[in-house]
């Protein structure tokens, strides 16, 4: 995935179909930007409906309290 960053955005945990993913990700930053891809693992899919869960835990202590997330993009890629 690829978060947005921005000077209210929030730390971020995120999970795919309830198993977290990676370490939570602050998406603090001073002005608008995007963060590098984060790789969130390797996940079973299963046919239908799958949930990407994004929770925000916590604030950069220089951030605007607003506890805001963006999401640039999601790439799926198959497993060899």
């Amino acid at each position: 995935v690829r978060c947005a960053k921005s000077r209210d955005y929030g730390i971020i945990q995120l999970s795919v179909n309830d198993r977290k993913s990676a370490q939570p990700v602050d998406c603090y930053n001073p002005e608008i930007t995007v963060a590098p891809e984060i790789d969130l693992g390797i996940f079973d899919l299963k046919p239908g409906e799958n949930r990407l869960t994004a929770e925000v835990v916590g604030a950069n202590d220089a951030a605007v309290k607003q506890y805001m997330f963006g999401l640039d993009y999601v790439r799926l890629q198959p497993v060899p």
